[in-house]
């Protein structure tokens, strides 16, 4: 009788122990090296616009992807991606050519020179780099094409976007109510501007959250993730987003990952792929399929 009474006492010590031990690493105001606090927010599904980027000729893709939402009983806002041999460039002597003959090599980008890109969003500006890749026509319809959406999340008053290209494909569990992505949205944090869902590498340089272990915070001096083809943005997010990538040397993947170096821009990263419930099907989004020639 002893014995067990000695046991009981133990446990209770024990569970006592750790039951403080959470309490006091859930206090804000002390929180271990390489750890952080964020405030969290829930967000119900049915609070987040769907936008779905496919280009008007990739049937297949968008099958597969549509397919995959209908399964989840999800609506979602079609997005006609931008086709970057449809688009005008104006260099700077005021000539204008079509993305075609940019990738039929007629017109050649020069390195150091602008040019204007004229999305259906509005003119954006690039400027060729000094070294490093040229942009494609194909890269510029990519990047019009979710500047576009951005715009439109600013235009509606979207307050939470998921923005997927065609290359994505949900779970069939994606949209059931103890799933991992409902818990994310459960626990997005509450300042977050911008939150990525798929990825090929985990950046170097993060913070994790100490009461929130779905996401992990990227820090400001973190080089940038080159991952577009799924993530979120809040309406914060899409204007920040769409007011800096105005004038642009990189692809809008690498545009999108700078975008922490921006004063009160928040980008995050899922801790683990399996809260996103997703997968990339193909190496390549079809907006790329235009080219990424970098040898004019």
């Amino acid at each position: 009788m002893r014995k067990i009474s000695f046991i009981l006492l133990l446990f209770l010590v024990t569970i006592s122990s750790v039951y403080f031990s959470y309490k006091h690493l859930r206090n804000k105001d002390i929180i271990p090296d390489g750890f952080t606090f964020k405030e969290t927010q829930a967000v119900a599904l049915k609070d987040v616009k769907i936008y779905v980027i496919s280009l008007e000729n990739a049937r297949d893709r968008y099958r597969l992807i549509a397919s995959s939402l209908e399964n989840n009983n999800l609506e979602w806002i079609k997005f006609d991606a931008i086709n970057g041999l449809h688009l005008n460039i104006t260099n700077e002597e005021g000539v204008t050519f079509s993305g075609e003959d940019l990738k039929n090599k007629k017109f050649i980008l020069i390195r150091g020179k602008k040019y204007t890109i004229h999305c259906p969003s509005g003119e954006i500006f690039y400027t060729v780099p000094d070294k490093g890749d040229i942009l494609s026509a194909g890269e510029f319809g990519c990047y019009c094409s979710h500047r576009g959406v951005w715009n439109e999340v600013i235009k509606n008053k979207h307050k939470h976007v998921l923005v997927m290209e065609d290359d994505i494909v949900l779970s069939q569990y994606f949209n059931t109510k103890y799933s991992y992505f409902i818990q994310l949205l459960n626990n997005l944090p509450a300042d977050y501007s911008l939150l990525y869902l798929i990825y090929e590498y985990i950046p170097p340089k993060f913070t994790k959250i100490i009461n929130n272990s779905y996401v992990m915070k990227i820090k400001n001096n973190s080089r940038p993730m080159w991952f577009a083809s799924a993530y979120m943005l809040s309406n914060h997010g899409a204007n920040a987003l769409y007011k800096y990538s105005k004038y642009f040397t990189f692809p809008v993947d690498l545009v999108i990952g700078y975008g922490n170096k921006n004063e009160g821009f928040e980008s995050y990263v899922v801790s683990s792929q399996k809260y996103a419930l997703m997968h990339s099907v193909t190496a390549d989004s079809a907006l790329d399929e235009m080219g990424r020639d970098t040898t004019y």
